[in-house]
């Protein structure tokens, strides 16, 4: 079943390892499921955090119990700000290099306002 859901000890999933404990990162909610399938990889001893953008609170008490040591936590509000913010950045310039327009709300498409006036 992880090996059908492309989630491997060398994925991507596993952002580091340090000693005896694995850093998974999830773009995303992390339910029980996913703390569990995330676990599953875990060799004898090892432990997991995984970060997530949201998390299901139950997914901390299920992989803390399955898991001694393992924990579930949410990435701080200020990285999620500052990859928020270097996103519109990015999105912005390349709009503005494909010769869109820009507003208040956001970057809008040159062909969405053409035909708005």
């Amino acid at each position: 079943m992880l090996r059908a859901a492309g989630i491997t000890p060398r994925s991507r999933h596993f952002a580091d390892v340090r000693g005896n404990v694995r850093l998974a990162v999830v773009d995303g909610l992390v339910t029980t499921d996913v703390a569990l399938l995330l676990a599953g990889w875990l060799q004898g001893g090892e432990q997991l955090v995984v970060y997530g953008t949201a998390i299901d609170p139950a997914a901390e008490v299920e992989l803390s119990a399955a898991y001694r040591g393992s924990h579930v936590r949410q990435v701080p509000q200020s990285i999620l700000d500052d990859y928020r913010q270097q996103w519109r950045n990015d999105a912005t310039e390349w709009l503005t290099l494909a010769g869109a327009e820009s507003s208040p709300d956001g970057p809008i498409s040159s062909t969405m306002t053409a035909g708005a006036e």
